[in-house]
């Protein structure tokens, strides 16, 4: 046996399958037969349950020899059989007795055999005692002729298994009423001698015909010939093995005539032929017109007819008995006559012949009345099988009503609040206007009584001067003189009071020192130029000057936009989002193969904020799509969309802060074009556009399903068929052998270029000014080619069916949908979880792929991780394998990995989560033959860790208010594989002497370096500097005042660390970019400036 065999059965042995590629490709040259069923009766003994088994002799079945045709035929009724195909089986072995020859004995009775035990699991005992019949009648003389000579133990089983399905055929019909004559006792006492004499008493087969022979019960015996329902290894698919045997005995048929014209001549051909006499057919059997005549022979022959001898009585067992004397011999007859007498006069008389048809009648109409009831039965239990659907489908209706009706008063409930909430404001602010007016009121009556306070000086002052004259022109000139003197010096007296009267009616105040301490107005996107003015402002303290405010364009139109959107996969929460507006987003997509460009902004008419969505195309003679989507409108179908499809990992509900991811994940990826009237409109559907569109079906096991493709987010998309969800992740050259790619995310990576100015603005001044509104192009991806892609997505579902079917030993899609919808399962450690990812990774051009399962047992505390390859590598002794692996990650591993406390995760942080971990683990493989010093290397386990590397981190110290010591508190730059993944934030518990806090993740394609990225150019082998840090600007960033944004950010406690979201939200995950912006480090070195 070559070495190839040897390996083909070593891996049988292991997985229990056989490639496809060695059955395809069997080399049937005759002097290689031998060997393939030597290697086909290896398996067998080792598993024959495998369905492969019956692909491996449907295949060894065709373009070999006749005697192979028919032992491969043989085969092949045996695992029918076994597989619960019983009718095919039965085909089978009437195919080969009717059109192939038979002239080896052994598989002559072999096939009889196998056909009589059919009938009689069929229980069809007639047709099996007459195969069996046919079987001994050809086989028996055979047999005793090579007991002469040598016989081998196999024939002499052979011989006993005809044996049993005589004696049981007969005695089933006895229980029934037929083949009263025959004795089968005698067919295991005979079978008992043979079994010890040529096999031996430990034989399996002579104990049995020993137990029969003590009067055991032969039903236990008798259930090896009946197959059992055993668990397979493989799950046979029927529709397959059928067409496959059908199309067998098709092509066998070809140039074949039937062998098997007329049963009874061949029969009585052979008996003479072989001067044997032939059996005698039971009663039963025979027609009825041959009864009466068959009674009265066997009358005339009763003193010649010992009824206890066995019908088929071996010439070797009569030859090897001893010559006994003439007298022994006639004692030992008579006692045979007196017994045989005895037991005549002792026997009831045989049943009438109407009587018995009368039974037979009977039993068939009660068997036609079980059967009917046993369909009325299944008809009720389908009727109640739609009954409970129907209440099933009415309790989810009712459970979405209340779901709605509970939003809604939730809805009514956050209104009301509202409602209250301006009240109470208005009423603040009428109580502050009150006040106001009592205060002016207080003013104007203090002003009236000094304004007539004044004028009653004035007059007092008045009537003085006047008596003052008087005396004056009475007095001397002496006097005139010394009185002008005074009314001087009264004159000088009275200017300064006068003065400070007019004074009184306002207080001078410093006017600068208010406007010195006017903040900076908040905006979404400042330019760099502020903060420069800023620095220049607060150099000068000499005198107090205005800090510099970001100039705002009176033409700009900001907006703020105020939804409520409900969460489809935590549906107890619901989030507020407070939009600013001051951007047109632009993405690229293909609808009806045409290819568009849409764009999305924020206008008013007709006193009413609208969205304005256009399409635009290149074609010639093409207008744009325009339409206006009402506000009111959008809030309102916001609630209908299934968006949980095209939100990235990274990208949650809870983290939607912006106006560009509003448009971007919630509106842009809904909108396509319809025909109303037969002219085109653009329309916002409830499911977004898939990238595929008028594709071909996919077959997943037993249903053809439309896949629908989604992009998510750096290479990664979403498959749907039907209710399964698959996630696809591809490498950079993978995704440009499917994809064209348009455009970038220009928003985010402006964001970051304006973090590098403000910093770069602190040494060195910018008078560039950024204009407010913008249009922002998003990514966009369109496939080139879709029956490319479907034939690659065909093969990866293939791929997928052959793990389910190792890992879960499951092979239909209800069994799969089950697995993959996140429902309580038993893993292959035995152990409950929930799935909660697939995750297919592709590299090398499509080469290479890696099918991964990430589960949930929240019972043990911790993730399943399951990793196969599909494709081979190398494995021990020149094999090849497909790769596989499979640990438990600990939720306290979790923690450690990413500070992060499982328990304090929302429903839609698992995703981001199970991301992580299943970047985190590959699996360690050999491209080239393994050494004989190699060979401990290879692992059935084959999974392996990949360190997490922290490129830069930030440590401060916190005061602990119930302890004199400070408390540790971390920031981390994470990555994998030179890739950023986020920022871990832990605070250290001193309770329980762990790390736990926050994660904020990221998406690397906003924080890379463009001009590295060259088409063409190699990277070298060698590199001075971690690509974390030469090939993204966040830690420079993070350095350089980054680290101290995030830790402003954060709500910070004892123990712990979180973020508010919406107001309300506690979150232990969000976005990097929702806390680290351009607006968060302009304020925090606004503030540092000015302390």
């Amino acid at each position: 046996m070559n070495n190839n065999y040897i390996d083909i059965l070593q891996n049988f042995a292991k997985v229990k399958t056989i490639p496809i590629d060695f059955i395809k490709n069997l080399n049937k040259d005759p002097l290689n037969l031998y060997e393939l069923f030597q290697i086909f009766a290896q398996m067998f003994e080792e598993y024959p349950e495998s369905p492969d088994l019956i692909i491996l002799t449907i295949s060894l079945s065709q373009d070999v020899p006749l005697f192979y045709q028919v032992q491969s035929l043989n085969n092949l009724t045996v695992l029918l059989f076994q597989a619960h195909l019983i009718d095919l089986a039965k085909k089978v072995a009437k195919f080969n007795l009717k059109y192939f020859e038979q002239d080896i004995p052994q598989l002559h009775i072999i096939s009889h055999l196998n056909l009589a035990r059919i009938y009689y699991f069929l229980q069809d005992f007639k047709k099996c005692l007459t195969i069996t019949e046919k079987a001994l009648i050809n086989y028996e003389p055979y047999i005793f002729k090579e007991i002469k000579n040598s016989c081998k133990p196999k024939d002499i089983v052979l011989l006993l298994n005809g044996y049993i399905f005589y004696a049981k055929s007969v005695q089933n019909l006895q229980v029934l009423g037929f083949c009263q004559d025959l004795d089968f006792q005698q067919f295991f006492i005979n079978g008992a001698k043979l079994g010890r004499k040529y096999l031996g008493p430990s034989h399996q087969i002579t104990k049995l015909f020993l137990f029969s022979e003590r009067g055991s019960n032969m039903k236990k015996s008798i259930n090896n010939y009946i197959p059992l329902k055993k668990p397979l290894g493989k799950i046979l698919n029927q529709q397959k093995i059928c067409f496959q045997v059908h199309q067998l005995i098709k092509t066998l048929k070809i140039g074949k005539a039937p062998l098997l014209k007329n049963a009874r001549h061949i029969e009585r051909s052979i008996s003479e032929a072989q001067g044997f006499k032939t059996f005698k057919r039971p009663d039963s059997v025979k027609p009825q017109s041959q009864r009466h005549e068959q009674n009265q022979l066997q009358k005339t022959q009763q003193t010649n007819v010992n009824k206890g001898s066995f019908r088929i009585q071996s010439p070797k067992l009569i030859q090897s008995q001893q010559v006994q004397p003439q007298s022994d011999l006639e004692l030992i007859i008579q006692r045979k006559i007196d017994t045989f007498m005895k037991s005549q006069s002792q026997k009831k008389p045989e049943p009438k012949i109407i009587e018995l048809e009368k039974k037979i009648d009977e039993l068939t109409k009660e068997n036609k009345r079980v059967q009917n009831q046993r369909k009325e039965r299944e008809i009720e239990i389908e009727e109640l099988k739609d009954k409970i659907n129907q209440l099933n489908s009415e309790a989810s209706k009712i459970k979405f009503r209340l779901q709605e009706q509970e939003a809604a008063q939730e809805k009514m409930k956050l209104q009301q609040q509202q409602q209250q909430q301006q009240q109470q404001q208005q009423q603040q602010l009428q109580q502050q206007q009150q006040l106001q007016q009592q205060q002016q009121q207080q003013q104007q009556q203090q002003q009236q009584q000094q304004q007539q306070q004044q004028q009653q000086q004035q007059q007092q002052q008045q009537q003085q001067q006047q008596k003052q004259q008087q005396q004056q022109q009475k007095q001397s000139q002496y006097l005139q003189n010394s009185q002008i003197s005074t009314q001087q010096q009264q004159s000088s007296d009275s200017q300064p009071a006068i003065m400070q009267e007019r004074m009184s009616f306002g207080i001078a105040s410093n006017q600068s020192q208010k406007i010195q301490n006017l903040q900076i107005k908040k905006q979404e996107r400042q330019s760099t130029i502020d903060i420069h003015n800023l620095i220049n402002g607060l150099v000068d303290t000499d005198e107090p000057k205005i800090n510099s405010i970001s100039m705002i364009n009176d033409t700009d139109f900001t907006i703020d936009l105020n939804l409520t959107i409900l969460d489809q996969i935590d549906q107890s929460k619901q989030y507020s989002i407070n939009l600013t507006t001051d951007q047109t987003i632009v993405k690229k997509a293909l609808i009806d193969n045409v290819l568009y460009e849409i764009s999305c902004g924020v206008v008013q008419k007709n006193k009413e904020l609208s969205i304005k969505i256009s399409l635009n195309t290149k074609q010639e003679h093409s207008t744009a799509k325009i339409e206006y989507v009402e506000m009111s409108i959008i809030k309102d179908l916001i609630q209908f969309i299934d968006y949980k499809n095209v939100l990235p990992y990274t990208q949650q509900l809870k983290c939607i802060t912006s106006f560009k991811q509003f448009i971007q994940y919630l509106i842009i990826p809904f909108i396509s074009i319809k025909e109303d009237e037969g002219e085109q409109k653009i329309s916002i559907y409830a499911q977004p556009q898939s990238l595929l569109n008028d594709c071909e079906k996919i077959q997943l096991c037993d249903e053809y399903c439309i896949p629908l493709l989604y992009p998510l987010e750096d290479g990664i998309f979403r498959v749907i068929l039907n209710t399964i969800v698959l996630d696809l992740q591809f490498d950079q050259s993978s995704l440009d052998q499917l994809f064209d790619i348009y455009g970038q995310d220009d928003y985010e990576r402006e964001e970051v270029q304006e973090m590098i100015r403000i910093q770069d603005n602190l040494e060195k001044s910018n008078d560039t000014v950024k204009p407010k509104h913008k249009v922002y192009n998003i990514r966009s991806y369109i496939v080139k080619n879709q029956q490319k892609l479907t034939q690659f997505l065909q093969k990866l579902i293939k791929d997928l069916e052959e793990l389910l079917y190792r890992i879960f030993n499951v092979q239909k899609f209800q069994q799969i949908n089950k697995i993959l919808s996140g429902s309580q399962i038993t893993m292959p450690n035995k152990s409950q979880a929930k799935v909660l990812m697939c995750l297919i990774k592709i590299w090398d051009k499509n080469i290479f792929q890696r099918i991964i399962f990430i589960a949930d047992n929240s019972r043990e505390q911790c993730f399943e991780l399951f990793l196969s390859n599909t494709f081979e590598t190398y494995g021990p002794r020149q094999s090849k394998v497909k790769a596989m692996g499979h640990t438990q990650i600990q939720y306290d591993n979790v923690c450690q990995k990413l500070g992060l406390n499982v328990s304090n995760l929302d429903q839609g942080d698992f995703l981001l989560i199970c991301n992580i971990l299943c970047n985190c683990y590959t699996l360690l493989t050999f491209t080239k033959e393994l050494e004989s010093d190699d060979q401990e290397r290879f692992k059935e386990n084959a999974i392996l860790a990949v360190e997490l590397s922290c490129e830069c981190n930030s440590r401060m110290f916190l005061t602990n208010q119930n302890s004199m010591y400070k408390i540790p508190f971390t920031m981390s730059y994470l990555g994998i594989q030179d890739k950023p993944i986020g920022i871990r934030v832990q605070i250290y518990d001193v309770h329980t002497n762990t790390e736990q806090g926050m994660f904020l993740s990221i998406s690397k394609e906003t924080w890379d370096k463009l001009e590295i990225q060259v088409k063409g150019k190699h990277s070298r082998k060698y590199t001075l500097q971690n690509k974390m840090s030469s090939e993204y600007y966040l830690p420079q960033i993070l350095q350089n005042g980054g680290f101290y944004v995030i830790k402003e950010k954060l709500t910070l406690e004892e123990t712990k660390t979180y973020r508010i979201l919406h107001g309300k939200h506690i979150s232990v995950i969000d976005r990097l970019e929702n806390v680290l912006n351009s607006q968060s480090l302009l304020e925090y070195l606004n503030k540092k400036l000015q302390s």
